[in-house]
């Protein structure tokens, strides 16, 4: 698994990077200690609610719902052991998992965004159409075979695990 930096409210933060669907099903299971300034960012091709769950994990946890524009969204916490689940209230397309307290500690709230170095993000802009609804549609088209398309395409070149943090977002202006 990947670790990469994230920055957060000018806080250094070493993260492992999950990405496919083993890796955010295993999460931070099985493990006994985080270093504090360490963490898991759960990464998403699309923007939705999240649900996680505290299965075979002994630690205590603060989770943050990253929206696609990289703001926090939510800020909760998790107990050991707790395989209730809880379900973001707004669509997200990262998860931060880290320390119990963190987040307190580091002064970082709703709205703080994260900045990830080596970041390779594809924008693309609807710019016109008759109605902000049909916009937002083609919007949503366009950026679903896009992610569909370059997956595919990725996956076969250079394998999943080597996709870094490509994010591709599609947002009407």
């Amino acid at each position: 698994m990947k670790t990469k930096t994230i920055t957060l409210n000018n806080k250094k933060l070493a993260v492992k990077m999950a990405y496919s669907a083993s890796e955010q099903a295993r999460g931070l299971m099985n493990i006994t200690n985080l270093p504090e300034d360490e963490g898991m960012l759960f990464c998403y091709p699309d923007e939705k609610p999240r649900t996680f769950w505290m299965k075979s994990t002994e630690i205590p946890l603060s989770i943050a719902f990253f929206n696609k524009n990289k703001e926090i969204t939510e800020i909760t916490h998790l107990k050991p052991y707790d395989e209730s689940g809880i379900t973001s209230n707004n669509p997200a397309k990262w998860a931060l998992e880290v320390n119990k307290g963190w987040f307190d500690k580091n002064n970082v709230k709703i709205g703080d965004k994260f900045d990830m170095i080596d970041n390779r993000d594809i924008k693309i802009r609807v710019l016109k159409s008759s109605t902000l609804s049909k916009a937002n549609k083609l919007a949503k088209a366009i950026e679903d075979k896009l992610v569909d398309m370059t997956m595919k395409a990725l996956k076969t070149k250079i394998g999943v695990d080597k996709l870094g943090d490509l994010n591709i977002d599609v947002e009407v202006k």
